[in-house]
């Protein structure tokens, strides 16, 4: 699990399930392409793995 606090909300990465709270609105959705996991993970929470440590993870099918 990870998250964020953003400026009007917060985000966060449960296993597959992506969240994200800004002002009144929440989006949500799961993330089964390990590619837009990486980039998410990248992106929005500033982490950086290899193909091969999200493969380890077990959390997206590669």
């Amino acid at each position: 699990m990870v998250s964020i606090v953003l400026p009007n909300g917060l985000a966060s990465l449960t296993d597959a399930q992506y969240r994200r709270r800004a002002g009144g609105e929440e989006t949500q959705a799961i993330i089964t392409d390990p590619r837009v996991y990486r980039m998410r993970l990248s992106m929005m929470f500033g982490i950086t793995l290899s193909a091969e440590d999200v493969a380890a993870l077990g959390v997206v099918a590669a």
